[in-house]
């Protein structure tokens, strides 16, 4: 009896020994393998592959220092189009948004404009109103300081269809002209007046002020170029705003109406809610935006 206990024994080591085996070369070890590899890639991750982009972007810098502005918006744009996952994006649009600022607010000449002759009897508001732009936009284009005119003057006229983008993630406002990325602004600060809104909200922009120690001002008065902007939206209580950069202005008291583009502001108001945006950022979004401006939420 003893010699078959004895087989017994020996079978059932070699059974389950087998087992182990198995369950140690199969499960055990391929799992250890698996969390060896894993902590190595950790700690020593893959490099990238080269961004194919970079190339191309390195023409769009020399193209940019060659001096032709509408040369090199156009190769700036064509890259944004053709590259999308570039990791140079971001830079591309800042330097798209400089280009763009560059031709706009200067007599630059481009295509989108064209030259009017100052004729008798000609004020910008006419020369506004029979060429369809504003008085505002003229003066920005020609860099002028008030609204007199002299007749010959020769004035450089466009007429943009701008359309703003707000992105509440980024918290970035994006300008675009007739469909095609104008400039991007950054918010200093950015405060909605409750939940954010549901993607693709339409809005649009009701009116804008220029306000300097207080006051409102017309557009060509003599400190209008030195105020401060706020675009109002059709968005209850959300106001695009000016805030000096690092400097961040107290809230207005409650009781004030940014509603009313004629009521009187305290030189540190600003609105509860709203998107803060750099005081000369502003000055030029606010220039360049109107009442019916679209606006989209995203």
């Amino acid at each position: 009896m003893i010699w078959k206990t004895l087989v017994v024994l020996a079978l059932t080591a070699a059974v389950f020994g087998s087992a182990a085996y198995v369950i140690n070369d199969w499960f055990i070890v391929p799992q250890q393998q698996l969390e060896a590899e894993r902590a190595h890639f950790e700690a020593h991750p893959p490099t990238p592959p080269p961004d194919p982009s970079l190339g191309d972007y390195a023409k769009l810098l020399k193209m940019r220092e060659s001096g032709d502005l509408v040369k090199a918006r156009r190769a700036y744009r064509d890259f944004l189009a053709a590259w999308p996952k570039s990791t140079v994006q971001d830079e591309v649009k800042e330097e798209l948004g400089e280009i763009n600022t560059r031709i706009f607010f200067s007599k630059y000449p481009a295509p989108e404009k064209e030259s009017y002759i100052v004729k008798s009897g000609d004020s910008l508001a006419r020369i506004a109103s029979r060429l369809k732009t504003s008085v505002e936009l003229i003066m920005v284009v020609n860099q002028l300081k008030g609204t007199l005119i002299n007749i010959g003057d020769e004035l450089m006229v466009t007429h943009p269809d701008f359309a703003l983008l707000i992105d509440q993630e980024a918290q970035t406002v994006t300008l675009f002209n007739q469909g095609e990325f104008f400039k991007r602004y950054r918010a200093l600060e950015y405060k909605m007046p409750g939940k954010p809104l549901p993607p693709h909200t339409k809005a649009r922009v009701t009116s804008t002020i220029a306000l300097k120690e207080g006051k409102a001002l017309a557009v060509g008065s003599k400190d209008y170029s030195e105020s401060n902007r706020w675009i109002m939206t059709s968005i209850p209580n959300l106001t695009l705003y000016s805030i000096n950069e690092g400097a961040p202005v107290p809230a207005a008291p409650a009781a004030k109406k940014e509603e009313d583009s004629s009521a009187e502001f305290s030189r540190t108001d600003k609105p509860a809610h709203g998107i803060g945006i750099a005081t000369e950022e502003m000055r030029k979004l606010g220039a360049l935006v109107r009442h019916g401006t679209p606006i989209t939420f995203e």
